[in-house]
């Protein structure tokens, strides 16, 4: 995975994969399988 530096912005479709991957992150590491699960598989 290439990190972007700070000052670049991210296209949409960017952005909203990585609020996917961040959603997936948070939802590790609460260990709350259950909230929000569907949405992050199904993108």
């Amino acid at each position: 995975m290439v990190a972007k530096g700070e000052g670049e912005p991210m296209t949409e479709s960017e952005a909203l994969v990585h609020a996917a991957h961040f959603d997936a992150e948070l939802e590790r590491r609460n260990g709350d399988v259950g909230y929000g699960g569907g949405r992050a598989a199904s993108v």
